[in-house]
Parts: structure tokens; sequence; C-alpha cells
């Protein structure tokens, strides 16, 4: 079955280091994301593996994960501090 695969705008995409040549035609990908209506064959871009196993998310995803893990540092460190 062939997909869709929608992503975030251009300026989201070189913001989190995408360029033209980020995936390259005729590669093979794995490709995870958000169904974006039923019974259709288009989702929204969470996710991709390429055939080496290099994981790429999406910058919003990745961004997040970075900003809870400061937050957790923080803690530790206030907790260390008492």
């Amino acid at each position: 079955m062939k997909w869709t695969v929608e992503f975030d705008g251009v300026l989201n995409l070189t913001e989190g280091g995408w360029t033209e040549g980020s995936i390259v035609v005729g590669e093979r990908l794995t490709v995870s994301g958000n169904p974006t209506h039923a019974n259709s064959s288009r989702m929204f871009f969470r996710r991709l593996v390429r055939a080496d196993g290099t994981e790429v998310m999406r910058h919003q995803d990745t961004r997040g994960t970075t900003i809870d893990e400061q937050r957790r540092e923080r803690a530790r460190q206030r907790t260390q501090q008492r």
C-alpha cells in the first residue's frame, strides 16, 4: 500500500535541519505518523527510520523532549542542593 505523508511546513523543516537532500528519491524508509482521515492512506509525519536504522523525528517532538530533559535536570539539581 502506498501512503501520502504530510510534513510540517518548509520553515519548520529547515529549522529542524532538513534540506532538499534529506530524503533521496528511491530511498527505503519506514515512516510512522498519525492518520489524517478515516479510511484514508494519508498520515502526518511523526518519525522516519532509514534502512541503516537512523531515526529522524519531527523537530517539534525533539524540541519538546529537550525541554523536558532540561526541566528534569533543573529539578534534580534543586534536590541535590537541599
